[in-house]
């Protein structure tokens, strides 16, 4: 993502040192898996921001970290090759600001974007560590259940809809984690075990559909920092 490097933080470059150290850190996250559209896997899309071409070429489950002066965006997500917008989303960013933006579906499976302002803490325990979980998927509200050992799951997460997250603090290591629906307890998602590092701060977007074009595609898409 060199040009997008180039593109987005070349505004910044003509500003003081100081004003790089207040600018937002924005990961950009494609999360829209091509065969819940009928389309192929992959899914290409160039991403423009405030009119401009950033992220060309983008595909499937691909994230890009890039620092942006505070302010208002326009992001707008065309299929590569295009200028057509399919999705627009404007956005504000304010100073040292850590964030993602992501590409994925609504419940009803339209192609969205949302903002999520990234909570960092600095002071991670060893044996702790924070995760904070998003449902970015074309699914109905779930429940998150977290394997405490043998076969025995516990609810961590209830009632967690479309553009929502939740924050939990689990061990460092091998958690293992199920999706359901809302009140009901066959996994559409998982069990699924997931290593998380030490001393990071976890962010794990739930993504694809429970019941699109190509069935149940729900995967997760993760970003630790």
């Amino acid at each position: 993502f060199t040009p997008v490097k180039s593109f987005l933080i070349g505004a910044a470059l003509v500003s003081p040192v100081l004003a790089l150290a207040q600018n937002a850190t924005v990961n950009v996250i494609h999360g829209i898996r091509g065969q819940d559209l009928g389309l192929a896997a992959t899914l290409p899309v160039d991403i423009f921001v405030n009119g401009g071409l950033a992220l060309p070429g983008v595909t499937f489950g691909q994230q890009a970290r890039v620092e942006l002066p505070r302010g208002d965006y326009r992001i707008d997500i065309a299929l590569a090759g295009t200028t057509t917008p399919v999705i627009t989303a404007n956005v504000r960013f304010g100073n040292r600001e850590n964030a993602t933006v992501i590409a994925h579906l609504s419940a009803e499976g339209a192609p969205t974007a949302t903002k999520f302002r990234n909570h960092i803490t600095n002071h991670v325990a060893g044996s702790f560590v924070p995760v904070t979980l998003h449902h970015t998927a074309a699914a109905p509200a779930v429940d998150v259940y977290a394997r405490l050992g043998g076969f025995i799951f516990v609810p961590v997460v209830n009632n967690l809809r479309n553009g929502g997250r939740r924050e939990l603090i689990v061990r460092s290591g091998g958690t293992t984690l199920a999706v359901t629906p809302r009140g009901q307890f066959t996994a559409v998602l998982g069990p699924a075990t997931f290593n998380f590092a030490a001393r990071k701060n976890h962010f794990v977007y739930v993504v694809g559909s429970v019941a699109g074009a190509a069935g149940n595609t729900l995967t997760v898409i993760a970003d630790e920092q």
